[in-house]
């Protein structure tokens, strides 16, 4: 709370630091990491051990806790609770999100090509040092692998989860789906193939140009694609579904193919034939090639390591353990984020960045890590060479954890979802078109009514009331089944339909939509009526009788509640972050809308668009002259060019290149991202910024010299960075030379100081700084207009009543 009301004053100065804070102190804040290392499981350990209540080191329990017994009637409280997992979680899905988003939206050339890691390690703003001798050296070779790989992690970075999740699986001994299961994933697999397909050729018109007529080669994919491929997989399939040894590999394998074969159709009847989009981009020829010559051997490639992997368990496990896991990806984090703290001077993120890492490793392992860490500083301080080894968590096997079975089972989450889609479709059919929009602009600009027939909508079904029954629901069929009550399967369509007839009477004005609750909340308790026997507890133990299980953190009523809320988060972040194309603008914002409320409260909506779609390739600057009444004009040096301008021999150099151009620049400055900001590279046009920059100097400038300046200039510098092409073959070249000789500048913003609104100082500022009043005589007034928007809000209202405006 102190931190967002400190920061939202005002966001010119905000960066990629910024968000990192906003979105992981949330999750902190819903964690119970107080149970960990903190002030607070201090103070309670101290009076644990006061009273006799405490399990020690050395003790009964050995610090883990004891269960009630006649020794101890309330049994021993353990040093280390055990912790919800699921905000751990969230963290660790943000920052997937984190670098997915920052990787995706990389797509332009230059990164494609290789030089932005050297045109970033070139901006005067970032370096600590100039780079401009490393560039000459590396700028084709060493740079280039390090923008791919950059890239590319980043892109590429959510693969650690698939590691995780299968480590998890394999630690908690989760026995394989079969039967009705098994088939319901391979449905939600197609699904998701299927999906990604349609965005695929949803997007194709936006990004390439097909030919007009289909030639020879779009031939021989079409037949490929649809025949090739559905041979060959059904082959696959039918020949090896019954040997148990090559069944997991070529039978998926076979299905697989065949699911291309019929995607191949797709694309030969949408793209070949339907489509004539101008503007390419990529050949329709280059994709053509990519899909008879390159998927082949991709999966030709994909098969035989797939056999080499699944003939021993020990080869997956070195695969999992060198491209899955943490090892890999947060290995690659770090050198990256080292370099950076090295060799730029970007702020806090990186460190930030890094921190998060720490979400990717669960307690005992970040004790084993702090373990080893004390012993080899033992090395300096003698008492932690023998340190002893961490305190164990709180142990599974104590009786007062949950263990009971109740789930809520697949038919109620598929109907949740069945509902959603519902709620979904009537969302879009029900959106208000153009006319009402233009018609309230018409009326408040132009003061003239559009007819009433053409602003005539049909009531909106709003999204939030198919959420309260979603929510409803669940919760109505997670206490039924926590009480003993089975649900009923022939009852989800009926729930479904429910909601659904409620939609279509909200459309005709019969019922409002608020009826969709209740009657949600009637149907769900018809439909857990069934008595069933209870379900029995979670086993103690894992598969192996060894380990113990993990509990449950929470009853039913909190696990759907967090469960939720988690299901909830994760899919608005990642519709939030969807990147601003031209071919999902149509759905994009509104895609939102059933998360825009939340994330923004929560503090949780964000953008990672870090040197996206391109790294700047010319360096900027912000110039600002002040012009004075007595018709002088002065530089306040603001930036980087003040030390460039100035010759060698200058008396002012020294102390001006110390204050914008150190060298090396160790403590950071938001002074630059400011400037940046304000003439207009970053965060839109700048043109609010411009205004509101100016005219606090106005103020400052009379604070300082007791007179307002006849007007303010913000003035853009530019100044192009070399190639590195160039660099390699001439050397490296000086900034200050560079700038002299391509340097441009261009007027943004022209503030006069006695005019503008705001431009002036206050009288109760002179009254505190012991000033001359001005008796309001000199002061502008910035009026907001509130009174107009507060009439427009009423007439909305009134409308909205059905009275006449």
């Amino acid at each position: 709370f102190c931190f967002h009301s400190i920061t939202m004053r005002n966001t010119i100065y905000w960066e990629g630091t910024e968000n990192i804070y906003r979105c992981w102190f949330f999750y902190l804040c819903m964690s119970r990491c107080g149970h960990g290392y903190s002030v607070d499981n201090w103070l309670r350990c101290r009076k644990l051990r006061k009273a006799g209540k405490l399990s020690e080191r050395g003790g009964p329990g050995n610090g883990t806790g004891v269960a009630p017994s006649d020794e101890h009637p309330q049994g021993l409280a353990a040093v280390y609770r055990l912790i919800p997992a699921w905000p751990r979680m969230l963290m660790i899905m943000q920052t997937a999100f984190l670098y997915i988003s920052t990787g995706t939206v990389k797509n332009g050339g230059v990164w494609h090509k290789g030089d932005a890691f050297y045109y970033a390690s070139s901006l005067d703003h970032f370096y600590r040092m100039p780079t401009v001798e490393l560039g000459a050296w590396f700028g084709t070779t060493i740079f280039r692998l390090n923008s791919w790989i950059v890239h590319y992690w980043e892109a590429c970075f959510p693969l650690i989860l698939v590691g995780l999740v299968v480590r998890f699986r394999w630690a908690e001994k989760v026995p394989k789906l079969r039967g009705a299961k098994l088939w319901l994933s391979r449905i939600g697999l197609l699904l998701l193939v299927l999906g990604f397909f349609g965005a695929c050729v949803w997007m194709m018109p936006v990004h390439f140009k097909v030919p007009d007529k289909p030639d020879l080669l779009a031939k021989a994919v079409h037949l490929w694609l649809c025949v090739g491929f559905g041979v060959l997989g059904l082959v696959l399939f039918l020949r090896f579904r019954s040997q148990s040894e090559l069944r997991p590999l070529l039978s998926k394998a076979g299905l697989a193919l065949t699911c291309l074969s019929l995607l191949g159709v797709g694309y030969y009847l949408y793209v070949l034939y339907g489509l004539r989009p101008e503007g390419s981009k990529i050949s329709a020829r280059q994709v053509q090639t990519w899909m008879l010559i390159g998927i082949p051997l991709v999966l030709t490639i994909y098969t035989l390591i797939v056999g080499w992997l699944l003939a021993r368990r020990e080869r997956l496990l070195f695969v999992l353990d060198w491209t899955f896991s943490r090892r890999f990806w947060l290995g690659l984090g770090t050198i990256f984020h080292v370099h950076l703290i090295f060799l730029t001077n970007i702020g806090w993120f990186t460190p930030g960045a890094m921190v998060t890492y720490i979400c990717f490793f669960n307690g005992s392992e970040l004790a084993a890590i702090g373990h080893q860490l004390k012993r080899a500083c033992g090395r300096f301080y003698a008492p932690w060479a023998d340190a002893p080894r961490p305190l164990a968590s709180e142990a599974a096997t104590l009786p007062h954890h949950r263990r009971d079975g109740h789930v809520l089972g697949y038919l109620p989450l598929l109907t949740a979802g069945a509902m959603a889609l519902v709620g979904i479709l009537f969302m879009v059919h029900t959106l208000p078109d153009m006319w009402e929009s233009l018609g309230n602009w018409t009326q408040d600009r132009a003061r003239y009514g559009l007819p009433t027939q053409l602003r005539a909508q049909d009531p909106v079904v709003h999204w939030g009331w198919f959420g309260l029954s979603i929510g409803a629901f669940l919760l109505t069929t997670t206490v039924r089944q926590s009480r003993g009550k089975g649900f009923d399967k022939w009852f989800a369509p009926v729930i479904v339909a429910g909601v659904c007839a409620i939609g279509v009477m909200h459309r005709m004005d019969v019922l409002h939509m608020r009826w969709s609750v209740p009657v949600t909340v009637v149907l769900a308790f018809l439909a857990t009526r069934r008595e069933v026997d209870a379900p029995a507890d979670t086993p103690l133990y894992k598969a192996d009788g060894r380990a113990p299980r993990s509990p449950w953190a929470y009853g039913p009523i909190g696990r759907l509640v967090a469960g939720v809320l988690f299901a909830y988060q994760v899919t608005g972040i990642t519709i939030w972050l969807l990147p601003a194309k031209a071919s999902i603008s149509t759905f994009r914002i509104r895609a939102r809308d059933p998360f825009k409320l939340w994330l923004l409260n929560t503090h949780t909506s964000q953008s990672w668009q870090m040197f996206a779609p391109n790294p700047p390739r010319s360096n900027l600057f912000m110039k600002v002259l002040v012009h004075d009444i007595d018709g002088e004009t002065y530089d306040l040096n603001t930036d980087v060019y003040a030390c460039f301008d100035l010759d060698d021999d200058d008396p002012r150099k020294e102390e001006i290149c110390d204050a914008v151009y150190p060298i090396p620049w160790v403590w950071y400055s938001r002074q630059r991202k400011m400037n940046r900001r304000i003439v207009g590279s970053e965060g839109g046009g700048g043109a609010w910024y411009q205004k509101w920059h100016a005219r606090w100097l106005c103020r400052e400038w009379y604070m300082e010299h007791g007179h307002l300046p006849e007007k303010i200039e913000l003035i853009k510098v530019t100044y192009p960075i070399p190639k590195p092409e160039f660099v390699v073959k001439n050397g490296a070249y000086d900034p200050q030379t560079q700038y002299r000789e391509k340097h441009k500048e261009k007027e943004v913003h022209t503030t006069r100081c006695k005019t503008t609104p705001a431009g002036q100082v206050p009288d109760f500022v002179r009254e505190r700084h012991g000033m001359e009043f001005s008796e309001g005589k000199e002061v502008k007034i910035w009026k907001k207009n509130r009174c107009r928007r507060w009439e427009k809000h009423l007439k909305k209202l009134a409308k909205a009543r059905g009275e006449e405006v």
